[in-house]
């Protein structure tokens, strides 16, 4: 796979030092996915287990309101409930300076022709922060969601306008399931109550 502008090693530095320390600094995924848990957590980690291979799932809201901190603790659910290993859990940041100029499609195929070994039963899952900032990244996803790639997608965006300038227009049939449990006013509540 040919990266349009880091190179295969650029990119696992990314991913391994920056994005996914937990691999190799335990404290690091204990600290970014607090012990409390929401009921979507548990919701979203069956559905990525058992649910539907061709779906993808977006949590949309707004910054700061635990769309990140939901990931790391599903993340961390399919890790040690699961038992899914390491090398099928990839995290990474859409918005980080170098990863948002590459096109997404690039880093998944990148990312499975490293992963080799990822299969329909025992599939990559991806937890893409920020997915919104790559340019594109619903037809990628929509791509993803024939069910050739043995990909899982959990994403967030704090984005509310997509590239298409208007509402997303994804539903069902597009592959893509959009979770809206961040309201401004939910966010508001879950802050004053310190949870």
């Amino acid at each position: 796979m040919k990266l349009a502008t880091l190179n295969m090693n650029r990119l696992q530095h990314i991913l391994a030092e920056d994005q996914n320390r937990w691999m190799t600094e335990p404290d690091v995924l204990a600290n970014d996915a607090p012990p409390w848990h929401r009921q979507i957590m548990r919701v979203l980690t069956e559905i990525l287990f058992f649910g539907n291979p061709k779906t993808h799932h977006i949590i949309k809201g707004p910054r700061r309101s635990g769309k990140s901190t939901l990931l790391w603790q599903t993340l961390q659910k399919l890790r040690r409930e699961y038992q899914i290993q390491d090398e099928r859990l990839i995290y990474f940041q859409m918005d980080h300076p170098e990863l948002i100029r590459e096109p997404l499609g690039n880093i998944v195929e990148a990312l499975l022709e490293i992963a080799s070994d990822a299969t329909a039963s025992a599939p990559l899952y991806l937890f893409i922060d920020e997915i919104a900032a790559s340019e594109g990244w619903e037809g990628w996803v929509k791509m993803f969601s024939d069910g050739s790639k043995p990909v899982r997608i959990l994403a967030s965006s704090s984005a509310f306008t997509y590239s298409n300038g208007g509402d997303s227009g994804i539903g069902k049939r597009s592959g893509i399931r959009e979770h809206n449990r961040f309201s401004p006013q939910r966010t508001c509540r879950h802050h004053r109550r310190g949870t």
